[in-house]
């Protein structure tokens, strides 16, 4: 087996490596700028915004024309777990 096949064959486990990684970081960054003062829901929100803007190019662009298989009832279906959660609506398969 030569280098590129073993490296190609570990991409799964060197990417849970690399998102424990930035998983970390964020976590220690969230606790230095939560012991400077910053309220924890400002703090929460920014993430959010942050990630979404990072997420949704790809998103774009690599489910582009997914959209047409969403239905009506998927729409509502997804409300509704929104809504009350996993819990309530899981159940009823």
């Amino acid at each position: 087996m030569d280098w590129k096949q073993c490296i190609l064959g570990s991409r799964p486990a060197l990417s849970m490596i690399l998102v424990q990684f930035f998983l970390t970081g964020m976590q220690l960054l969230s606790r230095i700028i939560l012991k400077q003062g910053m309220f924890i829901f400002t703090l929460m929100t920014y993430r959010h915004v942050v990630a979404a803007v990072c997420v949704a190019p790809f998103a774009f662009f690599m489910e582009r024309g997914m959209g047409k298989k969403v239905t009506w009832l998927a729409l509502l279906w997804l409300f509704f777990n929104s809504l009350f959660g996993y819990e309530i609506f899981g159940r009823m398969k």
